[in-house]
Order: C-alpha cells, then structure tokens, then sequence
C-alpha cells in the first residue's frame, strides 16, 4: 500500500510539473480544474494532468497563446470524458481520438461519431478567410487577396494579404479582422 501511495504522489508531483512547464503562467488554471476533474471529468489530477499536457503543447505549437491552451485543454479534457462515457471507453482513448483530429486525423474521431472531413474543415477555413476580407474591405483596406495554402502549410489553411497607406490604418484593419474573426468563434 505504501508503494502505490509513493508511485501515485510521484506521478502527481510530475504531472504538475509538466503542466508548470508547458503552460506556464496559464498553469493556475489547469491545476484548478484538475483538482476538481475526478466529479467533473471522471479523472485524478495526475491522469487529467498527463492527458491535457501533450494537447496544450500541440496548440502552443500552432500559434495557441498560454491562456488559451489552456482553457482550450480544459474544454477538450471535458470533452473527452463526455464521450468516453457516452461510448464506454477510457477517457484516454476519447482523447487520443481528439488529438488525432488536432493533427488532421479523422479516421480516430469517427468511433465517436464525429465526421470531420477534409473538405468541412476546408470550407470552414475558406468562411472564415471571408469573412476576414470583409472585415478588411470594411475598413478601407486595399490590394486585398485570400490565398489558399492548405495544401502547403499544415498550420493553416488560407493567408490574408492587405495593403493600407499608414500604421493607424493597418491597426485598425488588424483589428476589425480579429475582432470580425472572434465573432466568429475563431482564436
């Protein structure tokens, strides 16, 4: 008994860590909801840790700041546990499947019943660069274009290019872009 008590503070002290260091400040955040994830998603603090973790890298390394990964980890651990116990699996096989859809895998999510296909993805990409443009054109920006890369970038699908004759004018363009892009629903 008292090795597996040892082996289960050792396990937590370094998921801690792990959390400490990959999401730093933001960090708070997930140390609360992991103290509260066994009623909430089913989990200890260690497997909820170690789980949210590697998906608060993957978004950081996609551009994700801190506290957004953070709070997109949170929600998608919660997700995760909904659907493992919708689909009586461990929440570290619904999660799996999430990540493998971060990546661009859908056949993982698809066990789930969650169809997340290539062209979906890419019409939602396209809206958004639309809408995007819009919100350029509204404030007065011009040589606007929407290039698709999706088939060179994995991080993104479209880029937005815009010309506009000052810095003040370029930061409202920038921020009509973000705030029409949030509406959204986009980070």
């Amino acid at each position: 008994l008292a090795h597996v008590a040892t082996t289960a503070a050792s396990d937590l002290s370094e998921s801690v860590n792990a959390v400490d260091v990959v999401f730093g400040d933001a960090a708070g955040k997930i140390h609360a909801f992991g103290k509260t994830a066994a009623e909430s998603a089913g989990l200890s603090q260690a497997s909820f840790n170690q789980l949210v973790t590697p998906i608060g890298a993957m978004l950081q390394n996609v551009g994700f700041g801190a506290d957004d990964a953070a709070d997109a980890s949170i929600n998608l651990g919660q997700r995760a546990a909904d659907m493992a116990s919708v689909f009586n699996v461990d929440v570290s096989e619904a999660l799996d499947a999430i990540q493998a859809g971060l990546r661009g895998e859908a056949d993982p999510l698809e066990r789930f019943g969650v169809g997340l296909t290539d062209a979906a993805v890419r019409a939602h990409a396209v809206e958004l660069g639309l809408a995007a443009a819009q919100a350029a054109a509204d404030k007065l920006a011009s040589d606007i274009l929407l290039l698709d890369v999706s088939e060179q970038l994995v991080i993104t699908d479209v880029f937005l290019l815009a010309s506009a004759p000052n810095d003040r004018q370029v930061k409202a363009v920038v921020d009509e872009v973000e705030d029409r892009l949030r509406e959204q629903g986009a980070k």
